[in-house]
């Protein structure tokens, strides 16, 4: 009867398919998207700007904008990592450049936000801003290949019995082509 009993439960655990199997990562990772950027700078002057995201595969955004005034607001490219994003824009009209750095919160508010201009070379120029509509480029983490089922098999086929195979088939943890003890 015990043995019986083993046999079913190393079958059982042969034969159940776990979650656990591979994949390669596909949350938004390519993702793409139409937003937008809005600034305001020295308290004053109001921007407003299209932007073309893009996820880069590693969880991070390029973008690209353009300025609703190209004689205002120019345009540029920049890129958020995490919470950190940094915009680098050009005015063709004149030549006028600019850059901004700053996190960004959960909501697209800026914070910590620090700005220089091609007129302003001390990093005088005050800004307060926000992105909207950016993709969520949260890359999968990567999940191992294979399932329990594999590593109980594999252990069988090594020569394992009774109690032991019992002890490997509880052990959940152990995934894929079996690697341990007396494997081929």
């Amino acid at each position: 009867m015990r043995k019986i009993i083993l046999s079913l439960v190393a079958a059982a655990a042969v034969a159940t398919p776990f979650a656990a199997t591979a994949g390669p990562a596909s949350a938004a990772t390519n993702g793409t998207g139409t937003g937008s950027m809005h600034f305001v700078t020295n308290a004053t002057y109001i921007h407003d700007s299209v932007v073309q995201y893009a996820c880069d595969g590693k969880g991070n955004v390029d973008f690209t904008y353009q300025g609703a005034d190209e004689g205002f607001t120019g345009h540029g490219e920049g890129t958020i990592v995490g919470s950190v994003f940094e915009v680098s824009g050009l005015r063709n009209t004149d030549g006028y450049t600019y850059t901004i750095a700053g996190t960004v919160g959960a909501d697209g508010a800026w914070s910590n936000v620090t700005a220089t201009d091609s007129v302003n070379s001390v990093g005088s120029l005050s800004v307060t801003g926000s992105f909207k509509d950016v993709p969520d480029c949260t890359v999968d983490a990567v999940v191992p290949a294979g399932n329990h089922g594999q590593w109980v098999s594999g252990a069988v086929k090594a020569g394992f019995k009774g109690k032991a195979l019992a002890a490997i088939a509880q052990d959940v943890s152990k995934i894929g082509p079996y690697t341990g003890p007396l494997a081929s």
